[in-house]
């Protein structure tokens, strides 16, 4: 599965290696990418081990508030 996630906050190269550290903790991420100039992570997950909802939490309580885009694929 993957999701798009539009993430605020997120303004330097600095920020995008903190979204990718705490995406290297979520359980079942198996790619993420992160596009700083879109403010956008596209994250491609295992359905069965996770969700765009916990990712969304994880780069959120990283400092940098996540939310899914409007018609990204989840699940």
């Amino acid at each position: 599965s993957q999701v798009v996630l539009q993430v605020e906050n997120m303004t330097c190269p600095a920020c995008s290696i903190t979204i990718e550290k705490a995406l290297d903790k979520v359980p079942g991420v198996t790619a993420r990418r992160v596009d700083t100039q879109a403010a956008t992570v596209t994250v491609a997950f295992d359905a069965e081990r996770t969700n765009a909802a916990a990712i969304a939490k994880a780069i959120t309580d990283a400092g940098f508030p996540a939310t899914a885009k409007a018609g990204a694929k989840s699940g």
